[in-house]
Formats: C-alpha cells, structure tokens, sequence
C-alpha cells in the first residue's frame, strides 16, 4: 500500500463526465423495439406481420441513428472502437448472433 501509494499517480479526469443522454434514449427505445417486435411474431400472424416488421423496423433504424451519435459525441456510451475492433467487437457480435437466433424465432 505504501509503495502504490507513493508510485503512482492520481488517474482522475480532471472534466467532468457527461452522460450521453441522446445515446441512452435512442439505444434503449431501439432494443425495446427490436424486443417488442420479436414478442408479437408469435401472436400476430407471424414474422411477415405489421406489427413485426413495423417495430423491428424502428428498432433498426433507432440503432443506426444510435451508431451515428456515437460517433459525434464527445464522450459515447459505447466508443464505436470497441465495436471496430477485432480483439473485443468480433466476439460481442460472435454471441450477439446466437443469442438472436435462440431468442424463440419460429420457423414458420
């Protein structure tokens, strides 16, 4: 503790965060959109339905327009890198694609 202490530097920022209020809301409506949509395939007619496609739809487009922001804020919720990156991004879409096909999508 006493070496840590006299060794190393204060790490703190001296900014303050900003919380990325822009990211949060179209990042959240967008998966609760995605979601909604995939609960009603079961009891509304199937994947080819309106009220499937219309909030999947959404859901995608809130995303992209989620994506856009972060890459003009300066201090994003998720640092499109992270997701470039093949290290860290290559397995967050290596269990985001799974997870979606068990996720209870019939085949009919």
């Amino acid at each position: 503790m006493l070496g840590g202490s006299a060794l190393l530097t204060e790490s703190r920022r001296e900014d303050k965060a900003r919380f990325d209020i822009p990211g949060v809301l179209l990042v959240t409506t967008g998966l609760v959109a995605i979601v909604y949509g995939t609960t009603q395939a079961e009891s509304d007619g199937g994947w080819g339905s309106a009220t499937v496609i219309g909030p999947l739809a959404l859901g995608a487009a809130l995303l992209v327009a989620f994506a856009v922001v972060e890459r003009r804020v300066p201090q994003p919720l998720l640092p499109p890198r992270v997701m470039a990156n093949r290290t860290r991004g290559a397995p967050t879409w290596a269990w985001g694609w799974p997870s979606w096909r068990c996720s209870g999508r019939s085949s009919s």
